[in-house]
């Protein structure tokens, strides 16, 4: 634990080395941390490594669902809220907030109560 960082532990930049010889000091070769002077896997598979193009690394393109749903809950420093956002891409997009107090759009019309914001055709529909 270091006092400059509030406590928080600091991991070290060096490998670490683990006690005994051979088998133990040849598997952590390239790979860390250790566990209980086991090696963990890399962080990084060289068969997923992302393309070079031109001799740059490329940044691996993410892979999204084109449908799906997820409950969610908005911390008091946000929305302060619960709700719900599903997406069926392209096509629509809605988020439902249990209470919209918070929300920009829902609170100029109708402040303090639930809300649905659906998405589609490049049209945003406001729903109490």
């Amino acid at each position: 634990e270091d006092a400059a960082s509030g406590g928080a532990r600091r991991w070290p930049l060096a490998p670490i080395q683990p006690k005994g010889g051979g088998e133990a000091r040849a598997a952590a070769v390239g790979r860390l941390p250790l566990v209980a002077g086991r090696a963990l896997p890399p962080l990084v598979d060289a068969k997923v490594l992302p393309p070079l193009v031109n001799g740059k690394l490329m940044a691996p393109k993410p892979m999204w669902p084109r449908r799906f749903a997820a409950a969610f809950s908005s911390p008091p420093r946000g929305k302060n809220t619960t709700g719900a956002y599903s997406l069926l891409y392209p096509e629509a997009e809605r988020i439902a907030l249990a209470d919209g107090s918070r929300d920009h759009l829902c609170s100029a019309l109708h402040p303090g109560t639930a809300c649905t914001q659906l998405t589609t055709g490049g049209f945003r529909y406001l729903d109490f």
